[in-house]
């Protein structure tokens, strides 16, 4: 059985990076809906606050933004596993800079 640089046999490496590559896209995708959640509440507290003689909005707000999953955003995670995949591919790894 061939084994590569990395003490790892190709089929092995193969299925390593498939799942790396589902984690990210996992990952991504749910980045993405905390992300778009976190927007349409926002649009409606806002709404509910013209219309009304309570306001929610700044409550709210302070209160979501102490959230650990607004806090921690889970683009560093998704840049590690990035760099997982581009080892595991023979690739060049990014720095955060280049990711922008």
């Amino acid at each position: 059985e061939e084994v590569a640089a990395n003490g790892m046999a190709p089929a092995d490496v193969i299925e390593l990076t498939n799942n790396v590559e589902r984690c990210e896209m996992q990952l991504l995708k749910l980045d993405d809906f905390v992300n778009l959640s976190y927007s349409a509440f926002v649009k409606i507290l806002k709404k509910h606050d013209k219309h009304s003689s309570c306001p929610l909005l700044l409550a709210y707000c302070v209160k979501l933004q102490a959230q650990p999953f607004l806090q921690e955003k889970l683009t560093r995670v998704i840049m590690g596993l990035s760099n997982i995949n581009a080892k595991l591919m023979g690739r060049e790894v990014k720095t955060e800079a280049q990711f922008d």
